[in-house]
């Protein structure tokens, strides 16, 4: 378990035979094989306004304090935003380096924040509400990384076959 920007250098590194994690840039020494696409969605606390709305898009997310992730996470999301919408309304109020962070300060009430449908179990747990972003539908694709001319572990071979079945199964 590590911050989405360590998943590659713990691989690359040999401290991890396989990791799991966005899209990046391409790594030479790294095989990255397809795993799953989602959509953002916009999490924010029961009884704030954005839940009276039927949709909620990024133009929304720009009227409030944006609790976002450190590094690529932010700056390729707001890339895609600015290419889609052509302008660049969100600049995160605060970054945190984990998600978990992120929806405690969103339940504490000092803002809103992005992430993927797979964090729903945290986001009841916090008591928010998540919603699909629309106007535009942006999604993130996520990937298995493994070292090039590594062998895995029979454990990590059972894992990435799990994963891949798992997948397919959730995506189907």
């Amino acid at each position: 378990d590590t911050a989405v920007e360590g998943v590659i250098a713990r691989v690359l590194s040999g401290e991890a035979d396989l990791g799991i994690g966005p899209e990046r840039e391409p790594a030479p020494p790294l095989d990255a094989r397809a795993l799953f696409e989602m959509p953002f969605a916009l999490v924010f606390p029961k009884g704030h306004e954005l839940a009276r709305q039927a949709h909620v898009t990024w133009q929304d997310v720009a009227r409030f304090p944006l609790i976002s992730l450190q590094g690529q996470f932010t700056e390729r999301l707001l890339d895609e935003v600015q290419s889609a919408l052509r302008e660049a309304p969100l600049k995160p109020a605060n970054e945190v380096a984990f998600m978990t962070t992120a929806l405690a300060m969103a339940a504490a009430g000092l803002g809103v924040t992005v992430c993927m449908p797979y964090a729903a179990p945290l986001v009841t747990l916090y008591g928010q509400v998540m919603r699909p972003l629309e106007e535009p539908v942006l999604s993130r694709r996520f990937f298995t990384y493994t070292r090039q001319g590594r062998s895995l572990s029979p454990a990590a071979e059972s894992f990435m076959a799990f994963l891949d079945g798992f997948a397919r199964r959730a995506n189907a």
